[in-house]
């Protein structure tokens, strides 16, 4: 999902925000505003005709090279953004680097402040404060936090035919064959008893292991051939090999 182009937008609002309170909320799925705005008028386009020219089509040379430029920028956010927990940290470092600090219980809030507040890691709050009161209105930007992903089981771990597996539920509006035959990896994080938490990423360097959820061949997947997609691959066939090499040391 556009996340970066989200928070693209959000920086927009932000810094042309003159007059007003401004608070804008990341992860909450919801959209409002308090602010009245006109009712659009439906007028059919060329999407609704299905007839658009090309949108390279008659573009600059500096154009283009934003174009690029974006594209590369948005390539690297997600690539480090790949979980709720991982896009907040991003956040948190994107927004300082834009002038905004943690909210604390102690933050005077005065006209031009900038502040951004974390819940549990997962969700991040920026508000940039206006020059009027909240009796005379605000703006709210909303943008939703989600990472389509196969989770763990509580207890994921088994075994088929010498293969070790993990047991999955997927989450988000996945398609299942788009995700056979691919490298995969596991993060997440562990919060231990003692208030400790460590984090797991296993798969994204180069040297790392990585998890696979295989396909049959073509030339032995004849009798499935005739069968929709949905019938093809459906969420128990989510499950990744995580080993087969066997255990030939004693006692294994």
């Amino acid at each position: 999902m556009p996340i970066n182009i989200a928070s693209n937008s959000l920086l927009q609002a932000i810094r042309s925000a003159k007059r007003g309170a401004v608070f804008a909320a990341l992860g909450t799925g919801l959209a409002m505003s308090a602010l009245s705005t006109p009712v659009a008028v439906a007028q059919e386009t060329c999407s609704d005709r299905l007839d658009c020219e090309s949108s390279w089509v008659g573009i600059t040379v500096n154009e283009r090279a934003e174009v690029f430029a974006f594209a590369e920028d948005y390539k690297d956010f997600i690539a480090k953004a790949r979980t709720e927990l991982s896009f907040v940290t991003e956040a948190v470092a994107f927004a300082e680097e834009n002038g905004f600090s943690e909210l604390m219980p102690t933050t005077r809030l005065v006209p031009g402040g900038k502040h951004y507040e974390v819940n549990r890691d997962r969700t991040i709050t920026l508000l940039v404060i206006g020059e009027n009161g909240l009796q005379e209105g605000f703006h709210v930007v909303g943008a939703h936090i989600d990472s389509p992903r196969l989770e763990l089981k509580g207890r994921p771990l088994y075994e088929n035919s010498e293969f070790a597996l993990f047991q999955t539920n997927y989450h988000g509006g996945i398609k299942f064959h788009q995700w056979t035959n691919l490298p995969l990896a596991l993060m997440g994080r562990v919060d231990k008893k003692d208030g400790t938490s460590v984090t797991i990423e296993i798969g994204l360097d180069p040297s790392d292991p990585i998890f696979m959820i295989p396909e049959l061949s073509p030339h032995v997947d004849r009798s499935r051939s005739s069968k929709t997609l949905s019938e093809f691959l459906g969420p128990e066939d989510m499950d990744p090999v995580i080993a087969h090499i066997p255990d030939t040391q004693e006692g294994g």
